[in-house]
């Protein structure tokens, strides 16, 4: 069982903890867009000197560097994914819809792109991309709901997201911070907020766009989430925690430090858990 770690010696809180997830070396925090996933996900895994894996932002790098080869002229479609970024977001999927031919030209430029994850930073063909650029830019997050409509990027994202995935797992204990949920882990955390608590993070974070725009695009990735089969009746398969301020008092470094500590609470339940089994 792990014992409480004085405050200042929380870089070996979990130090007992490693051992229980010596065969399953991951845990994942999901969660809504804007709940604190990635905040979290780095601090545990820093803390504890384990690897951190930002898998939402491998498919954000091909989004990106298609972006990239469609302002460059290599990258042939109708619309613009800039001039997609102003249409109604919430109906954007049938404002840019991908011909054959289209497809194809996407297809076709898949296989020149690679993409890595190494030091908690992405490269796309060599080049460091800035993660929170990948994060906050409206393009490419539109132009990653658009191209997940074709199939071979969906595969190729996904694959890609579990070859980096299994590579991190052979080198240490990896901290996951994601959208859903991954199977065959040492626990499954989801992370979520009011909308208008995410609506404030995303403007802190420098995210473009008013309230209003901010409100939609977030709930249209809570759409997006509740088409996937183990989000839709979160908590489910998940141990659910609400990040959302539990009053005004309570400042965003206290929000983090309390959500941390019950992250922590349920790392410890898993290892009872795990020490009742063994």
């Amino acid at each position: 069982m792990l014992k409480k770690a004085p405050a200042n010696k929380r870089g070996i809180l979990f130090k007992d903890f490693a051992g229980a997830v010596k065969e399953k070396r991951v845990i994942n925090i999901a969660g809504q867009a804007r709940s604190g996933k990635t905040t979290q996900a780095k601090k545990l895994a820093a803390e504890n000197g384990w690897i951190y894996f930002d898998s939402g932002l491998i498919y954000r790098a091909y989004a990106w560097k298609l972006l990239q080869e469609q302002n460059a002229g290599r990258l042939k479609l109708k619309y613009s994914l800039d001039d997609y970024r102003m249409a109604d977001y919430s109906k954007e999927l049938d404002y840019f819809k991908l011909s054959n031919n289209e497809i194809s030209e996407i297809e076709s430029l898949l296989g020149d792109i690679k993409v890595d994850f190494r030091g908690g930073n992405v490269y796309v063909n060599g080049v460091l991309v800035d993660s929170d650029m990948l994060h906050n830019s409206v393009s490419v997050e539109t132009a990653n709901r658009v191209l997940r409509s074709v199939p071979a990027f969906r595969s190729c994202t996904l694959a890609r997201e579990r070859s980096v995935r299994d590579a991190l797992i052979k080198m240490g204990t990896v901290v996951i911070a994601g959208r859903g949920y991954a199977p065959d882990t040492a626990v499954n955390i989801y992370l979520h907020a009011s909308i208008d608590e995410r609506v404030r993070r995303a403007k802190l974070d420098g995210e473009e766009g008013t309230d209003a725009e901010l409100r939609i695009r977030i709930e249209a990735r809570d759409s997006d989430d509740r088409a996937n089969e183990t989000l839709k009746d979160f908590p489910g398969v998940f141990n659910a925690l609400d990040t959302t301020p539990r009053s005004g008092a309570e400042s965003d470094e206290q929000n983090i430090e309390r959500v941390f500590d019950e992250i922590e609470a349920l790392l410890e339940d898993s290892q009872k858990k795990q020490d009742e089994l063994t």
